[in-house]
C-alpha cells in the first residue's frame, strides 16, 4: 500500500491497549482474579487475547458468568479497576517505538488522542502515571462518548480539538478500531504488534497496515523533507520546542564553490527581505524564525492548514466556498502587488489555508521587489496558467481571482490588460515554432 498523500495529518488517534500499551498480561491476570474471586470460572490466554481491545470488562464477566446480578457485577468492576490501577505497572510497558512515534508527531505539530473502551479515568491516570500524557491531547474513553465501532468517540475527539476528521487517522490493532475511524471519515491504519494479524485488519478496512512502529512513524510523517525542488529542500524540523519549517538550499557541485555560496546567500537574503516585507505588508506569510545566510537555510513558523489546491478540488467544497476562496487569493496578491512585491511562483500550492480560514503565502524563493505593471503581469499569468491546468474543472476560478484583486489593487484593470497581451505574446511565439 502507498503512503499517504499528505504528508501531515492534522490529528492522529491511536487505540490504548494492544497499540499504545502492552497491556494484555494485566488484563488477563486482573480479569482472572476478579472472576476467581467472585467464584466464577477463569480464562485461558487463547481465550481471552482475541477479546481485548472489543470487548468491555463487562462482556468479558458475563461471558464466563451468564446472568450476572446488577449489584454484583458493579462490585466486580470496581474490584477490577482498583486492583488494576494499583497494580498494572508490574506487567504493563508501551511498545517499543511508540514514545519517538508520539514524540515526533508533537514535534511536527500534530494533534493526538487516545480512543479507548478503557474507562477515560483510568486511562487518562495511565497516560499520567507512564509519562506519555504530554504527547496526547485528548482521551476519549467508556463514560466520554458512546465506544468503538461506532464513530462517536472519535467525533467526540474531533470536535475537541476543532479538527475536521477527514484530516485525521485513527491507528488500532482491532478490526473495531479500524470500522470506528472508517464511518468516522478518518484515515485508518491497523497495526500488527497488538491482538490481530494484518489480514484481519485489513478485512475491516484499514487503509493501510503497520507492521512496526517505524512503519507507523513513515506513514503518519512520510519523510522529513516535505519538497525538494530544483534549488532547494524543504525539511520538517522543530525550533525551541516549536514545530518548524527548514528552506535549505543546496550546494550546487557544477559551480564554483565560492560562486556557490555567494548565489546561495544571496537568494536566501532576498527571500528573506521578500517575507519581512510582506509581513509588513499586513500579508499573511510564515514567521521568520532563524536565518543562516552562509549554510543559505531559513527556519520558519510550520503553517497548519490545507494547500489552497487541495480544498479547490476537494468534492465536499462548495462553489460558494471555492468562489470566497478565489477572491481571497486576488485580494492576497493585490496587497503583494501594492507593497511592490512579486512572487514569482504564484500558484495555488503555494498558498496556505489555516484552520481560521486566513490564507498563508509561502515560498518567495523566486520573488523580488518590482512594481512593474509587466512582472506583475506575469505573477497573475502563472496563476492563471495554475488554474487552467489543475482547476479547469471550475473555470469561473480565476474570474474570481481578479474579482478580489481589482477590488484591491488600484490598477487591476491595467494588469488584467497586461494578462491578456502575455496570452497574446504566447500564442504568436507558438504559431511562429
Amino acid at each position: 500500500m502507498s503512503a499517504p498523500q499528505s504528508h501531515f495529518f492534522k490529528a492522529v488517534f491511536f487505540d490504548l491497549d494492544g497499540t499504545l500499551t502492552d497491556s494484555k498480561r494485566t488484563i488477563f491476570r486482573c480479569l482472572n482474579s476478579t472472576l476467581d474471586k467472585f467464584g466464577y470460572s477463569t480464562y485461558t490466554e487463547e481465550e481471552i487475547y482475541p477479546l481485548i481491545g472489543t470487548l468491555q470488562r463487562r462482556g468479558m464477566f458475563y461471558r464466563k458468568g451468564g446472568e450476572i446480578p446488577d449489584d454484583k457485577l458493579q462490585k466486580m468492576i470496581e474490584f477490577y479497576n482498583e486492583l488494576y490501577l494499583s497494580t498494572y505497572r508490574q506487567d504493563t510497558s508501551m511498545f517499543s517505538g511508540i514514545m519517538d512515534v508520539l514524540k515526533a508527531l508533537k514535534g511536527a505539530g500534530i494533534l493526538t488522542g487516545i480512543i479507548t473502551i478503557k474507562k477515560g479515568f483510568i486511562a487518562r491516570r495511565l497516560a499520567q502515571e507512564m509519562g506519555f500524557d504530554q504527547y496526547i491531547d485528548v482521551v476519549v474513553g467508556d463514560g466520554d462518548a458512546k465506544l468503538k465501532p461506532a464513530p462517536d468517540p472519535i467525533l467526540t475527539a474531533c470536535k475537541s480539538l476543532g479538527v475536521d476528521p477527514r484530516f485525521c487517522a485513527m491507528v488500532g490493532d482491532a478490526p473495531g478500531d479500524i470500522v470506528s475511524g472508517k464511518v468516522a471519515g478518518c484515515k485508518t491504519i491497523g497495526v500488527t504488534w497488538g491482538a490481530n494479524s494484518g489480514e484481519k485488519l485489513a478485512d475491516a478496512g484499514a487503509d493501510w497496515i503497520a507492521k512496526g512502529t517505524d512503519v507507523l512513524r513513515d506513514l503518519l510523517l512520510p519523510d522529513d523533507i516535505v519538497r525538494r525542488g530544483a534549488e532547494a529542500e524543504i525539511h520538517k524540523t522543530v525550533f525551541m520546542g516549536r514545530p518548524a519549517i527548514q528552506k535549505k538550499r543546496v550546494p550546487k557541485s557544477y559551480r564554483i564553490p565560492q560562486v556557490d555560496c555567494a548565489i546561495r546567500e544571496a537568494r536566501t537574503k532576498e527571500e528573506t527581505k521578500l517575507l519581512s516585507a510582506a509581513r509588513a505588508a499586513g500579508i499573511d506569510v510564515p514567521a521568520l524564525l532563524d536565518v543562516d545566510l552562509a549554510r543559505g537555510e531559513i527556519t520558519m513558523e510550520f503553517v497548519p492548514g490545507w494547500r489552497a489546491k487541495d480544498l479547490i478540488e476537494d468534492e465536499s467544497t462548495t462553489t460558494a466556498r471555492r468562489k470566497a476562496l478565489c477572491r481571497g487569493i486576488g485580494a492576497s496578491a493585490a496587497k503583494l502587488h501594492n507593497a511592490g512585491i512579486i512572487h514569482g511562483d504564484l500558484t495555488t500550492s503555494n498558498i496556505i489555508v489555516r484552520p481560521s480560514g486566513a490564507l498563508c503565502f509561502i515560498d518567495f524563493g523566486l520573488g523580488e521587489f518590482s512594481k512593474e505593471i509587466e512582472k506583475q503581469g506575469v505573477d497573475l499569468h502563472v496563476l492563471m496558467e495554475a488554474f487552467e491546468s489543475t482547476h479547469s474543472r471550475f473555470p469561473y476560478c480565476f474570474g474570481e481571482v481578479m474579482k478580489g484583486y481589482k477590488a484591491g489593487f488600484k490598477n487591476g484593470k491595467g494588469v488584467e490588460e497586461k494578462i491578456k497581451e502575455i496570452v497574446k505574446r504566447g500564442r504568436y511565439m507558438r504559431s511562429h515554432e
